[in-house]
């Protein structure tokens, strides 16, 4: 229960503030996705996301405790779009609006979303053999509270769902 970390943000208040954010909910959101994923060697978590965000702590923490590989910053969205398509990355966690102007390398075998609506132009970007995961939640429970794969066959009339709560999370 002792602090991990604050984060700045005003969420959908619009009024900044600091969030207190206790261990447990780190060790809980990393414990879920350990089990929710068969770790694939070697991995390349590409973090698109300023490290000022909190999907940052998901981003760094789960390159290495889950998928048991490398976390290398992006440096924003442009940097993602201009990636080559020798670069190597295996997986990558963005916000919809970065993933609407990126071109994955061929060798992306994972990609998770959040913070933001998902766009058809973003689910657009992700070659369809690629699993795709949209998230929400507010920084309180430690950056994710939902989770769901996003179908795509007919994802247009279903993107607004934001899934089903995560493991030790109620909704």
């Amino acid at each position: 229960d002792s602090l991990a970390y604050v984060m700045y943000t005003s969420g959908s208040t619009g009024k900044p503030k600091g969030v207190l954010v206790p261990h447990i909910g780190v060790v809980n959101l990393l414990i879920g996705a350990r089990l929710r994923y068969k770790p694939l060697t070697p991995v390349i978590f590409g973090m698109a996301t300023p490290y000022v965000f909190d999907v940052s702590v998901y981003n760094i923490f789960a390159s290495l405790v889950v998928h048991c590989g490398k976390c290398r910053l992006i440096q924003d969205g442009s940097a993602l779009a201009a990636l080559a398509a020798t670069d190597g990355l295996t997986h990558v966690a963005a916000v919809p609006s970065i993933l609407a102007i990126a071109r994955l390398p061929p060798s992306i075998r994972h990609v998770e979303v959040g913070g933001e609506a998902l766009t058809l132009k973003a689910v657009s970007n992700v070659p369809k053999h690629v699993p795709l995961y949209n998230y929400y939640g507010p920084t309180e429970v430690a950056i994710w509270a939902t989770r769901r794969e996003v179908p795509r066959d007919d994802c247009s009339q279903r993107l607004a769902s934001i899934g089903r709560p995560m493991r030790n999370v109620t909704c």
